[in-house]
Parts: structure tokens; sequence; C-alpha cells
């Protein structure tokens, strides 16, 4: 790793040479931007927002996302899918299995006829789509603060010229991540999720 890459204040000019300044590279920026999200306004809507969006694309089947509880989810012989929320993850020690197999059997307080209708999809355990999300968000704050001239004279021309590609690589990742996160599909008929490790 070179020395611009994990420093904020340091820049890259030319081929060999670095130069430190004053002013906060694109990077720093961003970190304060990343730091500044709220839990409840910014991360947790984005992460709902962009989970739901893969798993629309491009379906074939209905989708539920998000249930609060069973009551949400149709009991009709189609197949569905059930995409449970960030915050539930995959963990064979809670408690997550047992009220899926609920939910599964009863649709609030009636018993479901069509059990067989549904798989559910969900996250592993672990941090990362979270922090994909949250560099999501703190590109496109920046490059939305540099487009509105609010940090506009801050950076240099090479800043601003990797600024689009920075964001899309961060919105890429963070679709990426989703599917790398949502790895177990569950079919409590047949018992145990399947999804690698």
């Amino acid at each position: 790793m070179t020395h611009s890459a994990r420093g904020y204040f340091v820049r890259k000019v030319g081929t060999d040479g670095f130069r430190i300044g004053y002013q906060p590279t694109l990077k720093k920026v961003v970190s304060d931007r990343r730091a500044s999200l709220d839990e409840e306004a910014d991360i947790k809507p984005a992460m709902r927002a962009l989970a739901k969006e893969e798993f629309e694309r491009g379906r074939t089947i209905p989708l539920v996302p998000f249930p609060v509880d069973g009551s949400e989810i149709q009991d009709t012989p189609k197949l569905a899918m059930v995409v449970l929320e960030a915050s539930q993850e995959w963990d064979p020690k809670s408690d997550l299995k047992g009220r899926v197999a609920d939910w599964t059997k009863q649709r609030g307080t009636s018993p479901r006829l069509y059990l067989a209708s549904l798989v559910w999809c969900i996250k592993k355990r672990g941090r990362e789509l979270r922090e994909k999300v949250e560099n999501m968000l703190a590109w496109r704050r920046v490059k939305r603060e540099i487009d509105e001239g609010l940090l506009g004279g801050e950076f240099e021309r090479s800043d601003r010229a990797e600024l689009t590609t920075r964001v899309k690589d961060a919105e890429e990742a963070a679709r990426d991540e989703v599917w790398a996160s949502y790895r177990y599909a569950f079919w409590p008929i047949a018992g145990n999720p399947r999804g690698s490790r």
C-alpha cells in the first residue's frame, strides 16, 4: 500500500513523488462523511432499498421483502421468496430458525395451507454489507457536495476525475455484497438452510 493510499493529507505527485499538504484528500473527506452517517436515517434505509432492488432485478417468482411477522406473507400454492431484514442474521444458535418455522406454519393466527411454497433468504452474520453500504453512501454524499460546489475548491483536477469512478465502484461493491451476504436459502420443510459458509 502506498503512502498516499494510507495518508489523509499525502498526495501522489508524478510517478514517484509525494506531497504532504494541509488540505484533506478525497479519502479523508469520504471517511468523515462515512463517520457522520446516521444508523436509522441513512444506513438501514439504504441497506433495505439496495437489497430489495437487487432481489427485484430479474426475479421470476413473487418476492416478500422484510416481513415483520408471518401475517404479511401470502398463503398460496405459488412459490415465493421471503427475504428477511439484514439485522436478522442466520445463526444456528439463535431463535431465528424457530421463528421462520413458525411463520411458515402459521399466517398470523391461522394455519398455513401451503407450507412448501415459501423459500426464505437470510443474511449471513457479519458487517460486510453494512460497511459496503456506508462506503457507497459516503462516496455519493461527497460527489453531491462537490457537484453542488460545497467542496469544489478543496480538490485537485485528478481528484475530481476519479470521483465518478469511485462512486460507481462503491455502488457495484455494495450490490455484489448483497449477494455475498444473503447466502442462506432456507426451506423449513426440508430442514437446514442451504448456503455457502
